[in-house]
């Protein structure tokens, strides 16, 4: 994988004496130290900055502004890292941590001629669904590596419509390569 070196910067619309939790995607953003009067939780706010925990309408109105401001960012928030992907039969997708474990594997299986890649959404929501059937759709074996429940598996099963095996492990631990390498194994027997 690797690191982007340079990355844009987006002016954020800062406006004082204003509501900044107002009907915009994106309303406008107080800086702290320049004279705004902000109570900062992670309480639901009305669009004057009230406190609103039990009002329904209020409620909805920001669940509303928060989807259509990630509506608006989708592109921007779509970030799928991939690796020897173009000609791999097996992929495996994992998130996070368990990616360099693949990363592993994908690189130990290759040099035995197997044709593998890695998938690795940097961005589990909004899912980058077409991203993903885009890099995922000429592979013949789906693996999620996850360290959970099988939430990654059904994601992809429910975006690809095809079938995944899941390598799902809770023990709080990441997967090793070697328990990897071994559940290709016992798929290809």
């Amino acid at each position: 994988f690797s690191v982007k070196q340079e990355y844009e910067l987006y002016e954020r619309l800062v406006q004082k004496g204003v509501s900044h939790f107002g009907d915009q995607a994106v309303p406008s953003m107080a800086h702290f130290g320049d004279g705004e009067n902000l109570l900062v939780t992670g309480s639901t706010h009305d669009a004057d900055g009230m406190r609103k925990t039990q009002d329904s309408a209020v409620q909805k109105a920001l669940f509303e502004r928060l989807h259509a401001k990630l509506d608006l960012s989708d592109e921007l928030l779509s970030d799928v890292a991939t690796y020897l992907v173009d000609d791999a039969e097996i992929l495996l997708v994992s998130l996070g941590s368990n990616a360099r474990s693949c990363q592993y594997v994908v690189d130990a299986l290759r040099q035995q001629g197997q044709k593998i890649g890695l998938v690795r959404p940097r961005v589990l929501w909004p899912w980058p669904e077409s991203l993903v059937q885009d890099i995922c759709s000429q592979a013949k074996h789906l693996i999620a590596v996850e360290s959970n429940s099988g939430q990654l598996a059904w994601l992809l099963r429910a975006c690809l419509q095809q079938p995944v095996e899941s390598l799902a492990q809770c023990q709080g631990e990441i997967i090793a390569p070697q328990a990897i390498m071994e559940f290709i194994e016992q798929r290809r027997s």
